[in-house]
This record gives C-alpha cells, sequence and structure tokens, in this order.
C-alpha cells in the first residue's frame, strides 16, 4: 500500500512539473508592428481594421500592434507622420488614400505599403499596373475612372430633366482627382450635360460655391467627397441642399447616412476585411 501511494504521487508530481516545462517549449509569436497613416482624425472607422485582422487569428498586443499616424486634416504633415512610421521600423503601413499612398512611398521603397482606398494607382505611378504591381505597394482600388459616368447616370435618372450639373470637388488636396475629373467631363459631354466644375479646398472656396450655385440654379450636382474640406464641411453641404431642394449625389454613403440624397461608391465598410486580408498575406511573407 505504501508503494502505491509512492508511486501515485510521483506520477501527479511529474504531471505538475511537465506543465511549466511544455508552456516554455511553445515559440514566441512575433509581434507585428502595423503602421497606419491618414490625412484624418481619430474616428470610429478605425476600429474595423483591428476586428478584421482579429477574425484573421490575430490579437492586439499579442501579435500585433496599430502605430497611427493622423495628420488631423493637415496634409503637409504627412511626409512628415510617413516618415516617423519608417523611423519607428514598422513591418507594414496601411495608407488610406492617395496622399498618404504617395507620401508613405516616397518615405520607404522596402516597407510594404497597403492602399486602403487607391484612385487612379498606375497613372500616379503608385504601382506599374494593376494585374503586376511590382515595388512595395498593393492594395485595393476604390473607384475606376469608368463609374464617373455612372455616377452622372445615377443622378441623370433622378432628375431626368437635368442638363446643367455642378461638380464640387477638390483636386488640389487629393492627387489623381485631376484625371478621375477629366473622365467625368468626357461623360457629362457624352451625355449632353452641360458641367461646370468648381474648385473646393477651403471653406471660404465652399461659400463661393454656394453663392454661384444660388445664382446660377444648376439642375443637380455631384459632391466628390475624398478631400478633407467637403468631409470636414460635410454637414453644411446637406443643409445647403436640402434648404434648397437641391439633387445631389456623393461619392461616399456617410453623407447620406447624415440625410443626403443618394451616393454611389463602393462599400467603405467591406474595404476593412479586404485590407485585413492583404495585410494578413503580406505579414505571411507574400511579395506585395
Amino acid at each position: 500500500m505504501g508503494q502505491f501511494r509512492r508511486r501515485q504521487f510521483l506520477v501527479v508530481a511529474g504531471t505538475l512539473l511537465a506543465a511549466p516545462i511544455a508552456a516554455r517549449a511553445q515559440p514566441i509569436q512575433k509581434i507585428h508592428r502595423i503602421g497606419v497613416l491618414t490625412q484624418g482624425i481619430p474616428q470610429k472607422n478605425f476600429v474595423a481594421l483591428p476586428a478584421a485582422l482579429r477574425k484573421l487569428g490575430y490579437e492586439e498586443g499579442r501579435n500585433f500592434v496599430l502605430e497611427y499616424r493622423f495628420a488631423n486634416y493637415q496634409a503637409s504633415r504627412l511626409p512628415e507622420l510617413a516618415a516617423s512610421l519608417v523611423a519607428e521600423k514598422v513591418d507594414l503601413i496601411v495608407a488610406v488614400t492617395n496622399a498618404e499612398i504617395l507620401a508613405a512611398k516616397r518615405a520607404t521603397s522596402t516597407i510594404p505599403i497597403v492602399m486602403l482606398a487607391g484612385l487612379v494607382p498606375v497613372e500616379m505611378g503608385m504601382v506599374a499596373s494593376i494585374g503586376r504591381p511590382g515595388g512595395n505597394v498593393t492594395g485595393t482600388v476604390i473607384i475606376d475612372p469608368d463609374t464617373a459616368g455612372k455616377i452622372l447616370q445615377m443622378l441623370r435618372d433622378a432628375v431626368p430633366r437635368a442638363s446643367r450639373m455642378f461638380l464640387l470637388v477638390d483636386e488640389t488636396g487629393f492627387p489623381g482627382m485631376d484625371l478621375y475629373n477629366r473622365v467625368t467631363r468626357g461623360a457629362a459631354a457624352s451625355m449632353g450635360i452641360k458641367l461646370t466644375q468648381l474648385q473646393v479646398g477651403s471653406a471660404a472656396e465652399l461659400d463661393a460655391a454656394f453663392d454661384r450655385i444660388l445664382r446660377e440654379r444648376p439642375d443637380a450636382v455631384k459632391v466628390v467627397t475624398g478631400s478633407t474640406t467637403l468631409r470636414q464641411h460635410q454637414a453644411r453641404v446637406i443643409e445647403f441642399a436640402a434648404r434648397e431642394r437641391l439633387p445631389v449625389i456623393y461619392t461616399n454613403k456617410a453623407p447620406v447616412l447624415e440625410g443626403g440624397l443618394m451616393s454611389y461608391n463602393c462599400d467603405y465598410a467591406a474595404l476593412y476585411p479586404q485590407t485585413a486580408a492583404i495585410v494578413d498575406r503580406v505579414l505571411k511573407g507574400a511579395n506585395p
């Protein structure tokens, strides 16, 4: 009996001792440092990226951390912020739109860059081609120039007699937007629409645009919401359009959720899982 008890104790003790040894033998997971570069401000949208990464098996603090750089609507700060991510030696940079993508590309040719929402990346020199991007940039393209005509057609469907339209856009605040708008103007001409383009890169220019709309009374308006100015003053545009009973189509659904009439673009909510999937592939060794 005494011998049996001794053997039982040794087995249990052996089990207890083995647990910490097995734990110590498990490999330590690498913590991936992912930079996020945006000319915007901290907002709930960026909760979507870590949530999408978690669905792929990542756990913040255990095998990845996000290094955010917000320009707070000051695009001139992007080069400095991109350089700071490079100095931090992040493993990858998620760059939101063209201004951020270009700033990141100028800051590094070796760290992988994932576009969240690129526009005409080939024409802007960000990638060699859509099929074979080359270099260190990959990701998602949100608007093909061919959609420019689709947006005008949707507006025409809503306002069948529309023959005079205004285009509110900030070309200086969104690199590549001039190329997209060139297609927009061509589409308008082919549809017999007289399109007047107004530059809106500041609050003063937005006021001037409102004044001109009141004077000339276009049939409808397209608002390209990608620039910081039009995002900052989104509520004013929506209020103005409602007050003047002006049909407006936006290139982002956010204004529609706040009371705007209609929009046409990609599903931005779907960009985050798609971006997370690309980030996952690159972190696992895929060539951008």
